[in-house]
């Protein structure tokens, strides 16, 4: 194409055309591509990470008209050429389909939906459209963090996207935890912020279906109680996430006595009748090995007890620890062992003093540690004769009230060279402490 030689044109100056051999120009048609009917963000294989997105358009679309590649993937076209699936070398980060946009796709209202813009061409030639993609794919966990705490621990979850509740809460389910089955969290309160994407929940760690550090956790895919801001719910394989601890890594002790009023017993301890200077006994079940073990004087001395054999005859107190682990459950905790040092003093009712258990134990990071995190030692005032426990001075003691103090702490050790990490170091030398006065009573057996 070029200008007419005698065409009578101006510039705004006034001058007309040249008498020089006038330019020509070539002329491109440009190929506007097919405008986007409908588009939909969608998980193909049920993991909850999005990887599909489906496109139609308002007409077949040809070789000619086909959009620029969105990515290395090529456009899957189905028969009639007028709907088109890209599926994405990469899901969509961390599960997150939501996006800002609101608005209608074909009279349909839609809420966080994401943008699709079509390209083609390039320069002077390049030309696109936009149509709003709806989100198919429910919400995800991201992440979880179990906090101890007095007489509640908390379990703070942060979430892929928005979440609201669905209409009828009645039977449904805020989470499941994987240990011993799927298992349904059910906290005491909930507590979500403002935007909808994170949540503090409020739970008794006593009960069934408790959550720890290094349990995993994620929505029930079936009677989820959450859906997101489109209203889908969680996928069917939504992942699971592992729990981790609180920054501030602190081993919480509890102490307890097995029963308040011990009765005296003739039933003996079997094949480990206490040697006559013998006043108390450690035992802790193994959970390797499904036994009891014996500590005295800072050892191991006997192992691979049947604990449905042996039974207790003296005055029982437990030492509970709930130890930090820093790993998944079914993985080897981060730190190596964990000394424990315990005082026990006995009193009479009237402050006179009986007897004292001080004794020190480190025991291995595989040993003794459950599922719960927990690991529970029982120290036993050894009974005699199928009488009573002794005092001090080795005198079976009488029917009565008594006193116990009893002072715990507990070492975290995770200084071997191995292994030793930025993460087991936050660990290694980290101290708690607890004290607990206890009034329990013993009956003698005439």
């Amino acid at each position: 194409m070029q200008l007419k030689a005698d065409a009578v044109l101006k510039d705004r100056n006034g001058n007309g055309l040249s008498v020089c051999q006038l330019q020509r120009l070539k002329v491109n048609e440009m190929r506007r591509p097919v405008p986007i009917a409908y588009a939909s963000i969608s998980d193909e294989d049920g993991d909850a990470l999005a990887e599909n997105v489906l496109v139609k358009f308002e007409r077949a679309v040809d070789s000619l008209h086909v959009p620029d590649p969105l990515s290395t993937r090529a456009l899957i076209w189905n028969d009639t050429r007028t709907e088109a699936t890209l599926d994405l070398a990469s899901p969509f980060r961390k599960g997150n389909t939501a996006g800002t946009q609101n608005g209608f796709i074909n009279s349909k209202q839609v809420v966080n939906a994401g943008l699709l813009t079509q390209h083609k061409g390039s320069g002077a030639d390049y030309e696109s459209n936009q149509s709003l993609a709806e989100d198919l794919v429910g919400p995800v966990l991201l992440s979880a963090q179990h906090g101890v705490g007095n007489a509640m621990d908390t379990l703070q979850v942060r979430f892929s996207e928005p979440i609201a509740d669905v209409m009828d809460t009645a039977g449904k389910v805020v989470l499941i935890r994987e240990r011993g089955g799927s298992v349904a969290f059910k906290p005491q309160s909930i507590n979500m912020n403002t935007s909808k994407t994170a949540s503090i929940y409020l739970f008794n760690p006593e009960l069934d279906g408790a959550v720890y550090e290094g349990d995993k956790v994620r929505f029930d895919p079936q009677v989820s109680r959450y859906v997101d801001a489109s209203s889908n719910a969680p996928e069917f394989e939504n992942p699971w996430v592992t729990v981790t601890g609180s920054s501030s890594v602190k081993v919480k002790i509890s102490i307890s006595m097995k029963d308040k009023v011990t009765k005296g017993g003739k039933e003996g301890y079997g094949d480990f009748e206490p040697a006559s200077k013998e006043q108390f006994r450690i035992t802790m079940f193994n959970q390797k090995s499904g036994k009891l073990d014996i500590w005295e004087n800072g050892l191991l001395v006997t192992a691979g007890i049947d604990s449905s054999t042996y039974h207790f005859q003296g005055p029982v107190f437990f030492i509970d620890l709930r130890i930090p682990r820093g790993t998944a459950i079914g993985e080897a905790p981060v730190w190596d062992s964990v000394m424990v040092k315990l005082d026990c003093s006995i009193f009479s009712n009237l402050g006179g003093f009986v007897n004292r258990e001080m004794d020190r134990i480190t025991f291995r990071n595989g040993d003794y540690l459950d599922e719960a995190n927990q690991v529970r030692i029982a120290v036993e005032w050894i009974s005699h004769d199928g009488k009573a426990p002794a005092s001090k001075d080795g005198r079976l003691i009488g029917t009565g009230a008594y006193i116990a103090k009893s002072v715990v702490s507990a070492v975290i050790k995770a200084n071997n060279p191995k292994t030793r990490s930025d993460v087991t170091a936050r660990y290694d030398g980290k101290k708690s402490s607890h004290s607990e006065n206890w009034l329990f009573g013993f009956q003698r057996l005439k």
